[in-house]
Protein backbone atom coordinates (compact mmCIF):
# COMPACT_ATOMS: atom_id res chain seq x y z
CA UNK A 1 0.00 0.00 0.00
CA UNK A 2 1.70 2.81 -1.35
CA UNK A 3 1.44 6.32 1.63
CA UNK A 4 0.16 9.06 -1.06
CA UNK A 5 -0.44 13.11 -0.83
CA UNK A 6 0.06 14.92 2.80
CA UNK A 7 -0.91 12.05 4.63
CA UNK A 8 2.33 9.65 3.18
CA UNK A 9 5.14 12.93 3.52
CA UNK A 10 4.00 13.38 7.24
CA UNK A 11 4.01 9.94 7.95
CA UNK A 12 7.66 9.57 6.35
CA UNK A 13 8.85 12.88 8.10
CA UNK A 14 7.24 11.01 11.74
CA UNK A 15 8.75 7.84 10.94
CA UNK A 16 12.40 9.43 10.33
CA UNK A 17 12.34 11.45 13.17
CA UNK A 18 10.98 8.87 15.52
CA UNK A 19 14.14 6.58 13.98
CA UNK A 20 16.41 9.51 14.63
CA UNK A 21 15.13 10.19 18.03
CA UNK A 22 15.96 6.51 18.92
CA UNK A 23 19.36 6.33 17.30
CA UNK A 24 20.42 9.43 20.13
CA UNK A 25 18.81 7.16 22.91
CA UNK A 26 21.32 4.53 22.23
CA UNK A 27 24.34 6.51 21.88
CA UNK A 28 23.49 8.20 24.70
CA UNK A 29 23.03 5.27 26.99
CA UNK A 30 26.57 3.96 25.48
CA UNK A 31 27.82 7.35 26.48
CA UNK A 32 26.44 6.67 29.93
CA UNK A 33 27.86 3.40 30.09
CA UNK A 34 31.16 4.82 29.13
CA UNK A 35 31.05 7.77 31.56
CA UNK A 36 29.74 5.43 34.28
CA UNK A 37 32.53 2.83 33.75
CA UNK A 38 35.05 5.86 34.60
CA UNK A 39 33.28 7.77 37.55
CA UNK A 40 33.08 3.78 38.93
CA UNK A 41 36.96 3.19 38.01
CA UNK A 42 37.98 6.63 40.07
CA UNK A 43 36.09 5.45 43.34
CA UNK A 44 37.35 1.76 43.28
CA UNK A 45 41.04 4.02 42.73
CA UNK A 46 40.31 6.30 45.60
CA UNK A 47 39.25 3.91 48.05
CA UNK A 48 42.10 1.69 46.93
CA UNK A 49 44.65 4.52 47.30
CA UNK A 50 43.13 5.83 50.84
CA UNK A 51 42.77 2.51 51.77
CA UNK A 52 46.45 1.78 51.17
CA UNK A 53 47.75 4.70 52.51
CA UNK A 54 49.85 5.66 49.69
CA UNK A 55 51.92 8.77 50.47
CA UNK A 56 52.08 9.85 46.69
CA UNK A 57 48.17 9.91 46.86
CA UNK A 58 47.52 11.97 50.47
CA UNK A 59 50.69 14.22 49.99
CA UNK A 60 49.31 15.67 46.61
CA UNK A 61 49.11 19.54 46.48
CA UNK A 62 44.93 19.22 45.88
CA UNK A 63 44.96 16.17 49.08
CA UNK A 64 47.36 18.54 51.10
CA UNK A 65 43.83 20.37 52.27
CA UNK A 66 42.15 17.52 53.51
CA UNK A 67 44.95 16.27 55.56
CA UNK A 68 45.25 19.91 57.15
CA UNK A 69 41.53 20.04 58.00
CA UNK A 70 41.36 16.09 59.52
CA UNK A 71 44.78 14.98 59.65
CA UNK A 72 45.96 11.74 57.58
CA UNK A 73 43.47 9.38 59.46
CA UNK A 74 40.71 11.87 58.77
CA UNK A 75 41.80 12.51 55.03
CA UNK A 76 41.50 8.72 54.33
CA UNK A 77 38.53 8.26 55.79
CA UNK A 78 36.81 11.12 53.39
CA UNK A 79 38.15 10.01 50.80
CA UNK A 80 37.22 6.53 51.09
CA UNK A 81 33.46 8.26 51.54
CA UNK A 82 34.36 9.86 48.62
CA UNK A 83 34.98 6.93 46.84
CA UNK A 84 32.21 5.06 47.65
CA UNK A 85 29.60 8.34 46.45
CA UNK A 86 31.82 8.32 43.25
CA UNK A 87 30.63 4.35 42.82
CA UNK A 88 27.17 4.84 43.40
CA UNK A 89 26.57 7.58 41.58
CA UNK A 90 28.01 5.60 38.86
CA UNK A 91 25.78 3.06 38.86
CA UNK A 92 22.95 5.41 39.53
CA UNK A 93 23.95 6.78 36.08
CA UNK A 94 24.30 3.43 34.59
Amino acid sequence: MALEGIHGQKFRYLLRRHQSAQSRRRSGKMMNAYTSSIIIIGGIFTIFCAFMDYDWFLNHYKAKLFVALFGRNGARGFYIILGIILIFLGLMNW
